[in-house]
C-alpha cells in the first residue's frame, strides 16, 4: 500500500513537471515574432543580407503563409498566403520550394513570382536565395538535430534568363541514415540592389544556418506542443510507444498532425498503424478513454484482437478541441494491470492533454486574429491612397486574394444607375488556359446573376452549383470552391467579386465575416474613386493633384511645393493649428533640404506667421528684415508672403506663405494666386482628414466583426479550462501542490472571463454623453492594483466638459494609459492625472494629462509605440496594440494623442478631445 502511494506520488510529481513543460511550450507560441527575428538577424549576419522572409506552412489550410520580414527598406506589407498546389506549373515559388525542396538563387523575374509583388515593390532590382526549413527524423520517428552535417548540396540547373539568373541546388542523401525530412516553411534571402552577387557556395552556408536554427522556428508550432504530450504520456506513463493523431482531414483521408514517440519497428509499423487507427476511433465514438488487455479479450467489442505478439495493453483517449478532434494512442509491451489510482491518473493526464491542446489551439487562433487585423488595417489604409482606377482594382483584388490565400480573383465593376458591368474586368492568379480561351468572363453572365440574386453566395463544393454549373471557366480550371460577394455600400452596388479555390474550401462564419469586411472596403474604395473621378475634368492641374493626394504628409507636401512653384518663389512652408489653438506646428517646407532653423511649433502670436494666424489676415512683408515680427528661420530671406487658411465657418486651420531672396518679390497679384491656391488647400486637407476618419470607422467595423468571434471562441475555451481545472482541484484531495497549481488556472481563468466581458461591452458600446472624471477616471482608479509605492495626484477641473464617446472604449484607453504608467513605475514614483478645458474659436475641447516619474521612453522608440505591434514590453505577455488603439481611437473621435517623455525621469501623455456640442 505505501509503494503504491509513493508511486502515485511521483506520477503527481511528474504531471507538475509536465505542466511546466507544456507552459514553456505554449508560451513558445506566443513568443514566435522574437525568435523569427532572432533567427533573421543569425543568417543574415554572414553575409549582410539586406532582407530575410519567413513563411510557414499552415498544415490546417495547406498553404505557406508570411509571417514575418526584416528588410532594410520597405517591403510588402499584406502578409500573403499561398496554397501548396499539387501541380508545380499552379504553385507560387514558395510553394514550389516547399514541395521541391530545392535552394535556388533568383535574380530578375520567375513565372513563379507573384506579379504585382514584383512589380508594386520594384523586385527586378533584388537577388534572392529562395529555401526550405528542413527538419530530419530518423525512421524511429526522433528529430536528427546535426543532419546538415550529414549531406551535401549539388547544382542541377544554372541557367541565364531575360532579365537575370537562375541556379538551384539539390541536397544530396547519401551520407543520411534511413528517414524522411519534413518542410516547415521557407526563407528569402538576399539584396535588394543587382551590384551584390550571391555564390552557390554562400548559399550552403546560409542553409546550414538556417537548418541549425530550424528547431527553434519548430518550438513556435502547435506540432511541437503535440510531441511534448506524447513523449511526457510514454514516460509518464510508462509506455513503450505513444502517438498522436489529431485533425482529421477527410478530403485525404488522413490525421493533419501525426506525432510518434518510441520504438515502432519496420516490420510492425503497418499493424500498429492498423491498431492505433482502430483503438482511437472506438474511443472517440465513446467518447472516453478505452482500454485493451490480454485479460479483456472477450469483452471489448474483438478489439484485443488488435494486440500484436510484442504488446501486452493499450490504451487511447480521445482528444476533443470544439470542432477539432483526435487521439493519444499508448501501447505497453509488459502485462499491465491497471488499478483504479492507475485510471485516475490515466484520466487525468487525458484530461491535461485536452486543456493543453486547447490553450495552444487558442493561442494559435489569437496570433491568427492578429494578423488577420493588421492585415485588415493596412488593406484599408492601402486603397484609401490609391486614386487611379485600374491600379485600385488591381490592388483590391490582389491584397484580397493574398489574405484569404484564394487561387484567383475576379472584380466586375458595376454602375448601378445603367445596370451595366463596366469593362474590362479585372482577374488575378494563375490560369491553366489563357484568358481569352473563356469568353465568359466578358459576357457578365454570372455578374448579372450575382445581382439578381441579391445576396452573397458561397459554395464550399460546386457539383450541384446551379450559378456555375455550365461554367468553362470552373471546369478547365478544376475550381471545386467558390464565394461570389457583391460589393455594396449601402443599398448601392458598386461592382461584383468572385474568390475561386482549387480545392475544398470551408466558408466558416469567421472565413465569411472576413471576405465581406474586405468586400465592404473595397466598395467604399470604388464608390470614392467614382467620385473623385466624376469632378475630376473640371479642375485644373493643381486641383487634381491635391484633391486626388489624400494621404496628409504627401498633400502637405504638395501644397508647399506647387506654391513655391506657382509664386516663383524660393522657399515654402505650411503650419498647422494644434487642438489646443495656442500653438502652430510646421508640417511641411519646400524645398526639403533648405537650410534652416526649423522652428517645429511656435506660438500663434509668434513671427509672422503667428501675426497671420491670429489676426486671419495675409500679410506681404517687402523687406522682412526691417520687420520686427520676423523669426529668422530662414538664412538670406528678404520677402515673405503669409495668409491663414480658412475654411467656410471662418475657423483657422493654419498658414501658408512662401519667401524670396530678393526685396520687394511679391506683388498683389501674387496673393490673389496664392489665395487660390489656398482655397484648394483647404478643401485638399479637409478631404484627406473626411477620408482618414471614414478609414477609421470602417476599422472600428472591421475590429468588431474580427472580435465578436474571438470573444465568443474565447468565452468556451476558457470556460472549459476553468471547469477542468476546478474539477482537478476537487479531486486533488490532500496534495496541496495540485490543490495550489489548479486554484491558479482557476484564477486566471477568471481573469481572461472578465478581460473578454470588458470585450463583449466594448464591441456593443453605443455613444453617449460622458462625464470623464465620474465616469472615467475614478471608475478606473477604483478598480485597478496601484502599488503603496506610487503617489496619485489627481487634478481635474470641476466644470471640465462632457464628451461624445463609446463609454467602455473611453474607459479602455485610459486604462492603457493609467496602466502602462503604473508599469512605468516599478520602484516607485507619482502618478499625476490632469484634466482642464480648452476654447477655440471653433469649438471647445478636454485636455487631459497622464504622466509618470518611471523610466521613460528611449527617444527612438518615440515615433513607433503608437504602430501596431510594436511593444516595449516581453513579447511573450504583450500584442503591441495597446497604444496604436489608444491613438487610433482618440483619433477617430477627432481629437489628438501626444507624448514628451526623457529616459528615467518622466512620461507625459496629452490627449487633447472635442468636446459635446448639444
Amino acid at each position: 500500500m505505501a509503494g503504491e502511494k509513493e508511486n502515485n506520488k511521483l506520477l503527481l510529481e511528474q504531471m507538475l513537471e509536465f505542466e511546466n513543460q507544456i507552459q514553456q511550450a505554449i508560451s513558445e507560441l506566443s513568443n514566435q515574432e522574437a525568435i523569427l527575428k532572432d533567427v533573421c538577424q543569425k543568417i543574415q549576419s554572414p553575409f549582410s543580407f539586406d532582407l530575410a522572409l519567413i513563411a510557414l506552412v499552415n498544415p490546417e489550410k495547406n498553404i505557406v503563409e508570411t509571417v514575418y520580414e526584416r528588410a532594410s527598406t520597405a517591403n510588402t506589407s499584406i502578409k500573403c498566403k499561398y496554397y501548396l498546389e499539387k501541380k508545380p506549373y499552379l504553385r507560387n515559388i514558395r510553394a514550389d520550394i516547399v514541395k521541391t525542396r530545392h535552394t535556388e538563387i533568383i535574380s530578375g523575374w520567375d513565372s513563379r513570382f507573384d506579379k504585382w509583388i514584383y512589380q508594386e515593390y520594384n523586385q527586378k532590382e533584388y537577388i534572392r536565395i529562395f529555401t526550405p526549413i528542413l527538419l530530419y527524423w530518423d525512421k524511429n520517428g526522433n528529430i536528427v538535430e546535426d543532419w546538415f552535417e550529414k549531406c551535401e548540396w549539388k547544382v542541377i540547373t544554372e541557367e541565364i534568363t531575360d532579365d537575370g539568373y537562375r541556379t538551384v541546388l539539390e541536397i544530396q542523401e547519401n551520407q543520411l541514415t534511413e528517414g524522411s525530412f519534413q518542410v516547415i516553411g521557407t526563407v528569402n534571402l538576399g539584396y535588394e540592389n543587382l551590384t551584390e552577387q550571391i555564390t552557390p557556395e554562400q548559399a550552403i552556408v546560409s542553409v546550414k544556418l538556417l537548418a541549425q536554427e530550424a528547431l527553434k522556428i519548430r518550438h513556435t508550432q502547435l506540432s511541437y506542443v503535440l510531441e511534448v504530450i506524447a513523449e511526457n504520456a510514454r514516460r509518464i506513463l510508462k509506455a513503450d510507444v505513444a502517438a498522436i493523431d489529431f485533425i482529421y482531414e477527410p478530403e485525404d483521408k488522413r490525421y493533419i498532425y501525426q506525432v510518434l514517440n518510441g520504438k515502432v519497428t519496420e516490420n510492425l509499423w503497418e499493424t500498429f498503424t492498423s491498431r492505433k487507427k482502430e483503438l482511437g476511433k472506438e474511443a472517440l465514438q465513446e467518447a472516453k478513454p478505452i482500454f485493451v488487455t490480454n485479460s479483456q479479450q472477450n469483452c471489448l467489442n474483438n478489439l484485443a484482437k488488435l494486440l500484436g505478439k510484442k504488446n501486452k495493453a493499450m490504451v487511447a483517449f480521445p482528444l476533443q478541441v470544439e470542432d477539432k478532434e483526435g487521439f493519444l494512442h499508448l501501447e505497453f509491451h509488459d502485462e499491465r494491470q491497471f488499478t483504479e489510482d492507475e485510471i485516475f491518473l490515466l484520466h487525468l493526464f487525458a484530461s491535461r492533454a485536452n486543456s493543453a491542446i486547447l490553450h495552444a489551439t487558442a493561442k494559435a487562433d489569437k496570433k491568427a486574429q492578429e494578423a488577420q487585423i493588421a492585415n485588415l488595417h493596412l488593406f484599408s489604409q492601402s486603397l484609401i491612397h490609391e486614386t487611379e482606377k485600374e491600379v485600385l482594382q488591381q490592388r483590391i483584388i490582389w491584397e484580397i486574394g493574398n489574405i484569404i490565400g484564394a487561387d484567383i480573383v475576379i472584380l466586375n465593376e458595376y454602375s448601378q444607375p445603367h445596370g451595366k458591368f463596366l469593362k474590362p474586368l479585372k482577374i488575378v492568379g494563375r490560369l491553366i488556359q489563357e484568358r481569352d480561351k473563356y469568353p465568359e468572363l466578358n459576357r457578365n453572365d454570372k455578374s448579372l446573376m450575382l445581382i439578381k440574386n441579391g445576396s452573397n453566395i458561397y459554395e464550399s463544393s460546386l457539383d450541384s452549383s446551379e450559378m456555375f454549373k455550365d461554367s468553362d471557366l470552373i471546369k478547365q480550371e478544376g475550381i471545386k470552391s467558390t464565394a461570389a460577394i457583391l460589393l455594396k455600400v449601402g443599398e448601392q452596388v458598386v461592382g461584383g467579386m468572385f474568390i475561386l479555390y482549387r480545392r475544398i474550401y470551408n466558408f466558416s462564419k469567421d472565413e465569411q465575416d472576413l471576405i465581406e469586411t474586405l468586400a465592404s472596403s473595397a466598395a467604399y474604395a470604388i464608390k470614392n474613386q467614382r467620385w473623385l473621378q466624376s469632378s475630376f475634368d473640371a479642375l485644373s492641374d493643381i486641383e487634381r493633384e491635391l484633391i486626388t493626394t489624400l494621404e496628409e504628409d504627401k498633400l502637405l507636401n504638395k501644397i508647399v511645393e506647387r506654391a513655391v512653384e506657382k509664386i516663383k518663389a524660393d522657399f515654402g512652408s505650411i503650419r498647422l493649428l494644434l487642438p489646443n489653438n495656442r500653438e502652430l506646428e510646421t508640417k511641411a517646407f519646400y524645398p526639403s533640404n533648405t537650410p534652416r532653423q526649423v522652428l517645429q511649433r511656435t506660438n500663434i502670436e509668434q513671427g509672422i506667421t503667428g501675426w497671420v494666424a491670429k489676426n486671419r489676415q495675409p500679410a506681404i512683408v517687402n523687406d522682412i528684415q526691417q520687420d520686427p515680427r520676423f523669426l529668422g528661420d530662414v538664412e538670406n530671406v528678404r520677402s515673405e508672403l503669409c495668409l491663414p487658411l480658412l475654411d467656410k465657418k471662418e475657423h483657422l486651420i493654419g498658414v501658408l506663405n512662401v519667401e524670396s531672396h530678393q526685396v520687394n518679390a511679391f506683388e498683389p497679384k501674387d496673393l490673389r494666386l496664392l489665395q487660390q491656391i489656398a482655397h484648394l488647400a483647404v478643401i485638399a486637407i479637409q478631404n484627406a482628414k473626411k477620408q482618414e476618419l471614414l478609414a477609421k470607422s470602417e476599422a472600428m467595423v472591421t475590429l468588431g466583426d474580427i472580435a465578436g468571434p474571438l470573444v465568443h471562441r474565447t468565452n468556451n475555451n476558457v470556460g472549459a479550462i476553468r471547469v477542468l481545472a476546478q474539477d482537478i482541484c476537487d479531486e486533488a484531495d490532500e496534495d496541496e501542490d495540485i490543490k495550489s497549481l489548479a486554484t491558479e488556472i482557476v484564477s486566471i481563468a477568471e481573469q481572461v472571463l472578465e478581460y473578454s466581458q470588458k470585450m463583449r461591452s466594448w464591441m456593443k458600446d453605443q455613444f453617449q454623453i460622458i462625464n470623464l472624471e465620474k465616469d472615467i477616471i475614478k471608475n478606473i482608479l477604483t478598480k485597478i492594483n496601484i502599488p503603496e509605492n506610487i503617489q496619485t495626484n489627481i487634478n481635474i477641473d470641476s466644470d471640465l466638459y462632457q464628451v461624445h464617446a463609446g463609454k467602455q472604449q473611453l474607459i479602455n484607453v485610459f486604462e492603457n494609459l493609467i496602466q502602462n504608467a503604473i508599469t512605468a513605475m516599478s520602484n516607485g514614483g507619482e502618478l499625476f492625472i490632469e484634466g482642464s478645458n480648452l476654447k477655440t474659436d471653433a469649438r471647445e475641447w478636454i485636455k487631459i494629462c497622464v504622466c509618470d516619474t518611471g523610466v521613460g521612453i528611449a527617444e527612438e522608440n518615440l515615433d513607433k509605440i503608437f504602430e501596431p505591434g510594436f511593444s516595449t514590453k516581453d513579447s511573450s505577455k504583450n500584442m503591441g496594440f495597446g497604444l496604436w488603439w489608444t491613438k487610433f481611437y482618440i483619433e477617430r473621435l477627432e481629437g489628438s494623442l501626444e507624448v514628451e517623455s526623457e529616459v528615467g525621469k518622466r512620461t507625459h501623455f496629452t490627449i487633447i478631445l472635442p468636446a459635446y456640442e448639444k
